[in-house]
């Protein structure tokens, strides 16, 4: 299963055909993904035979190189468009053919999300979604993993533990104590362990999810 050209390619292919969780991530370009991402799938092509068969549904397939029945492929798309109706139809028949059936998620007027000055209109659409608190804990954890474990202190500090603490929303208990964990962890990982007992020390406190596991982790702090 590998291209003809020698390139970086057929080592992205190789990863492609060992790789339980595929993640496609990008913005909707002409109502379909981005051509240079487009250029990348053309050229998973040497993933399947030049033969070809007949699904059950009438579906006529080429047949695969590789057992792509335990991969799990999920679309991440997003458009500046305000509508959802219409906007992705293009995308989705073409993911749905291409990938068999991924799991989706199509979000319009994304940019919204990334600009400051508009969280007065995104914040609210978040909320109401109840998106918020999982999106404000989800972003805390990617600066973590990028390196970045000061910011995702403070900014788990200012949009989730600060919020919740202030107004206690039962919906968002579980991505409080999510937050909490992750501040206590990196603060203990660069020694500030009173720091982080304290946090743990007043989330064991409570009835909140993740209170015993907070019993747990304080014990094993010493604290």
């Amino acid at each position: 299963g590998h291209c003809v050209i020698e390139d970086d390619q057929n080592a992205l292919l190789d990863l492609y055909r060992a790789s339980d969780v595929i993640i496609w991530s990008f913005p909707l370009y002409c109502y379909a993904m981005p051509s240079h991402l487009k250029a990348f799938l053309d050229r998973t092509i040497p993933l399947v035979k030049m033969d070809m068969r007949q699904e059950a549904d009438g579906t006529v397939r080429h047949e695969a190189l590789a057992d792509f029945s335990r991969m799990h492929t999920l679309i991440i798309c997003g458009c500046g468009f305000p509508d959802w109706e219409g906007n992705f139809d293009g995308l989705k028949q073409m993911c749905k053919v291409c990938f068999a059936g991924p799991d989706m998620v199509c979000v319009p007027e994304t940019p919204l999300l990334n600009v400051p000055e508009a969280a007065a209109a995104a914040d609210p659409l978040c909320a109401e979604a109840g998106l918020a608190p999982e999106c404000a804990f989800k972003i805390g954890r990617a600066l973590e993993r990028m390196g970045r474990a000061e910011d995702a202190v403070a900014h788990w500090h200012a949009a989730v533990v600060f919020p919740f603490e202030a107004a206690p929303d039962p919906a968002a208990a579980p991505w409080y104590s999510r937050a909490v964990f992750g501040m206590a962890g990196a603060l203990q990982s660069r020694g500030a362990r009173d720091e982080a007992a304290a946090l743990l020390r007043k989330l064991a406190g409570t009835s909140l999810p993740g209170a015993d596991e907070a019993v747990r982790r304080l014990a094993a702090l010493g604290g």
